[in-house]
């Protein structure tokens, strides 16, 4: 969250709109916090030092591994570096996969097919 209202902030926006929206996110379905703790931290410094990443891309990375899940981000560095650990994907990627699985999911319950299969990740976001 803290990623988002700082980037929001640096193109502009005001304080309380870019609270507004960081806070917004974390109510996002699907969405997990996770707490910067020794362990997480330590993973974080491995794969930054590994990958010369920035400390936080580090944490986003070292986050999306401990839960298997996809990394989105607009950051070019986390999404080729971060590719070999995790799947990374661009925005627009996400959101083509989504609407993709949810017209295949739709697509299934009409048809009443059975069950329809879904995407074993978490999301974690980065807009880097």
């Amino acid at each position: 969250m803290a990623e988002v209202a700082a980037a929001l902030s640096r193109m502009g926006s005001t304080a309380a709109l870019t609270q507004q929206y960081a806070l917004a996110i974390g109510q996002l379905p699907n969405t997990v916090l996770v707490a910067l703790d020794e362990d997480l931290a330590r993973q974080a410094a491995a794969l930054g030092a590994q990958h010369k990443l920035r400390g936080a891309d580090s944490v986003f990375l070292a986050s999306a591994a401990l839960f298997a899940a996809e990394l989105v981000t607009l950051d070019r560095e986390q999404l080729q570096c971060g590719s070999s650990i995790v799947q990374t994907l661009s925005p627009a990627d996400f959101l083509r996969t989504a609407f993709s699985i949810a017209s295949c999911t739709e697509s299934a319950r009409i048809a009443s097919i059975g069950m329809a299969s879904a995407r074993p990740f978490q999301r974690i976001s980065s807009t880097n």
